[in-house]
């Protein structure tokens, strides 16, 4: 064997090493990423868990609780209201009656997350429950949240939901 087929064969293996190595590293890089998507999903879903718990403390101060949950520009387009929330102050008025029904409770029936970067979009059904008149009432509802990344937070930027309509 001559020094260039040396060389070359050399370089090879040399390019064949840096290749693997860099393919580990990518492969660590990707499973990193990979934890950290898993972690943000997480994130994500606590932070919707968080709301619900929030909305449905029955304290005297689960209005603020929930309002916490929104972005300074977080808009709210309520259930039971016909005006859009697109601010803290007309938000928390929203909650102060609504958290305020005896009993109440939310079940997530669904929930389909996807996530952009700092940006998460949350889709799905919950079931809200109070009692009326010593009887228990159901509201099945469907919702999108979108939540932003903010300060390592994930917090409401838009939020929709509505009664589920009846099938005729």
């Amino acid at each position: 064997m001559n020094n260039t087929e040396t060389t070359h064969n050399d370089s090879i293996e040399a390019a064949g090493l840096r290749a693997r190595s860099h393919l580990k590293t990518n492969e660590v890089q990707s499973a990193d990423r990979d934890l950290a998507v898993k972690c943000d999903l997480g994130m994500i879903h606590q932070a919707l868990d968080s709301w619900v718990g929030a909305v449905t403390s029955g304290r005297a101060d689960a209005p603020d609780l929930a309002v916490a949950h929104y972005a300074p520009e977080g808009v709210l387009w309520a259930t039971y209201s016909d005006v859009i929330r697109d601010n803290h102050a007309a938000i928390r008025d929203y909650f102060v009656r609504f958290t305020a029904l005896p009993k109440l409770s939310c079940l997530i029936t669904h929930r389909n997350v996807r996530l952009s970067g700092d940006v998460a979009v949350v889709s799905g059904s919950y079931t809200f429950s109070y009692e009326k008149d010593g009887a228990k009432v159901d509201v099945p509802a469907r919702y999108s949240f979108v939540f932003n990344r903010l300060g390592g937070r994930w917090l409401i930027l838009d939020h929709h939901s509505s009664v589920t309509p009846t099938v005729h």
